[in-house]
């Protein structure tokens, strides 16, 4: 997600030209990611006070970084069954809208706000029980082969504009092409190297725009994932 001023429209902390009335961009974005300090990062107080205020509302949360634009963050999810994980992703994106509010701030979820900067992704982490308990690198190969396959159906859930996000720069996968690696930033889908260590794991569906919807995005990769045991999709 995105901190924004909701008055300029502008990303917050990025600074104003009031001479021109234009926004500013940052000088220099190498600190931003994972970075520490008020010269690298923006709003460092925001991400951690959601983390504590959803983690008292029972909904885990099991990290946080600050992206790689300025003002932009990250935070994932503890693991969950699918539907407490679509419900937990509302409520967590609740609170923290309700958080920005309070100090005059917006959020945005927008796939790509500008075309030089790296856009806002919304990852999928999942496992079946096969890939957690029997594994093995033939089976997460086949796995992926049947996401490739299905790979256009799916994409029509996974957020509105994400064609912007998915061009193959800026640690991206292109919108029409499925791929997948290990450890591959760049893939549609991340095998972790967690999981190539024994192939037992999880996969990292990196698609997905921030903005999507979880219910429809978690139930069409369900249908795909289902046809794994099945055969026939859902």
């Amino acid at each position: 997600y995105l901190i924004m001023d909701p008055v300029s429209k502008w990303p917050s902390g990025w600074g104003w030209d009031n001479k021109n009335d234009t926004g500013l961009h940052p000088e220099d974005t190498n600190g931003n990611y994972c970075g520490v300090g008020g010269e690298n990062v923006g709003h460092k107080w925001l991400a951690d006070a959601h983390v504590q205020l959803c983690n008292r509302a029972g909904i885990r949360i099991a990290g946080t970084n600050a992206e790689v634009m300025k003002s932009q963050w990250e935070y994932q999810t503890s693991p969950s069954d699918v539907i407490s994980a679509a419900d937990g992703l509302w409520i967590t994106r609740f609170l923290l809208g309700r958080l920005a509010e309070q100090r005059g701030l917006a959020i945005s979820y927008a796939p790509k706000p500008f075309e030089d900067y790296n856009g806002s992704g919304a990852h999928i982490n999942f496992s079946t029980k096969e890939m957690r308990e029997e594994g093995g690198e033939e089976y997460f190969t086949y796995i992926c082969d049947i996401l490739k396959d299905n790979h256009k159906k799916v994409m029509e859930s996974y957020g509105t504009d994400n064609k912007k996000r998915l061009t193959g720069k800026h640690e991206t996968s292109k919108y029409n092409k499925f791929t997948y690696g290990v450890s591959d930033r760049t893939a549609s889908v991340r095998i972790p190297l967690s999981t190539s260590r024994n192939w037992k794991g999880h996969l990292e569906d990196r698609r997905p725009a921030a903005n999507m919807d979880p219910y429809d995005a978690f139930l069409s990769l369900y249908k795909v994932v289902s046809t794994i045991e099945t055969g026939v999709l859902v």
